[in-house]
């Protein structure tokens, strides 16, 4: 869904801005290589990109079972190969960890309707035979004031849907 920007007036063609708010939806917006600008306030209603649907960054006690739960609302598959995971440091927008969204899945694509956890390997062993899963390793995800997670595409960074928790991230 497109529609005018006006934050954006003055901006340089081909770049992008997003606004990321305490557990709040991103407001990502474009100004294509013409000029125009362009935009979706809701990620879950564009076409074609996964969202962040939940993230548990901070349990009682000691954080053992953190994930962040990657969603496909769209008509179509979403192909993985596409996009990265980055686990951000909010205080100085330092990316703290990424992952490519189809390391280690035996597809690419991440069908209509279809969730892919993307978590500790504690929580992994906890999930349903057969869930489209990707562990963080030994870096969980930060619990601090304020951090973030945003789904990026792999070639330019382009953000495409992002959660900020604990505050808003610069």
């Amino acid at each position: 869904h497109s529609r005018t920007a006006p934050s954006l007036s003055g901006a340089t063609p081909g770049t992008s801005s997003f606004n990321l708010q305490p557990d709040r939806a991103v407001n990502v917006w474009a100004v294509t290589d013409s000029g125009q600008e362009e935009g979706c306030s809701n990620p879950s209603s564009c076409a074609g990109v996964p969202v962040i649907n939940e993230i548990d960054y901070d349990q009682t006690g000691t954080d053992t079972m953190e994930f962040v739960e990657i969603y496909n609302p769209d008509g179509t598959g979403v192909d993985l190969t596409l996009y990265k995971l980055e686990l951000v440091n909010g205080a100085n927008d330092t990316v703290y960890k990424s992952v490519d969204l189809d390391s280690g899945l035996t597809t690419n694509l991440l069908d209509v309707g279809e969730f892919l956890v993307v978590g500790s390997d504690t929580l992994i062993a906890t999930l349903d035979p057969g869930t489209p899963a990707i562990s963080l390793g030994s870096v969980p995800v930060q619990n601090g004031t304020p951090d973030g997670v945003r789904i990026v595409l792999r070639a330019d960074d382009t953000l495409v849907d992002g959660v900020a928790h604990e505050g808003a991230m610069v």
